[in-house]
């Protein structure tokens, strides 16, 4: 009882502080944005690899909070495809180069040599988002790890090396 009332003033503070109103100075990913991207890179294992292509699409709730769905496609010493949910975090801060992370969660079909590896993905990573804060377009550069459980029982963890243009 006796922190009733500091917690309660605490978040009426919180509530009317200019801060919880949208940003004024440009940021990557301000809120109100939509984000439409192409993705190119590679994922790798210890003997394959093959060339990743992709899109995806995402809305930016608040300042640097980006949730969306992504689809890549797989082309190399293996070929299929993944299609996921994913949220980016980007600092809303007014500088060039900014560090993010990501996490995404979906499905994978994937062939090796005859062989299904389809199965549902968990995954996570990070890199920089270059580009003039406030701008439409801007690249992310970084790395995804998957962990997918296929349908036969194998669990695979895999890298991805991910370049994606955002306009």
């Amino acid at each position: 009882m006796k922190y009733t009332l500091p917690l309660a003033t605490a978040l009426v503070c919180l509530l009317a502080s200019p801060a919880s109103a949208r940003s004024t100075r440009p940021v990557h990913d301000p809120q109100g944005s939509v984000h439409l991207g192409l993705t190119l890179g590679g994922s790798f294992s210890s003997n394959r690899s093959a060339v990743a292509v992709g899109a995806q699409v995402g809305y930016a709730f608040i300042d640097g909070l980006v949730p969306g769905v992504r689809g890549l496609g797989f082309f190399g010493d293996f070929s299929g495809g993944e299609v996921a949910g994913f949220t980016v975090y980007t600092p809303p801060v007014s500088w060039p180069v900014v560090p993010y992370v990501v996490a995404e969660v979906g499905g994978r079909w994937e062939s090796i040599d005859g062989a299904d590896f389809s199965g549902v993905l968990a995954g996570g990573g990070g890199g920089l988002h270059l580009g003039a804060p406030g701008s439409r377009f801007s690249t992310r550069a970084g790395v995804v790890y998957n962990r997918w459980f296929t349908s036969g029982g194998v669990d695979i963890i895999r890298p991805q090396v991910l370049l994606t243009f955002s306009f």
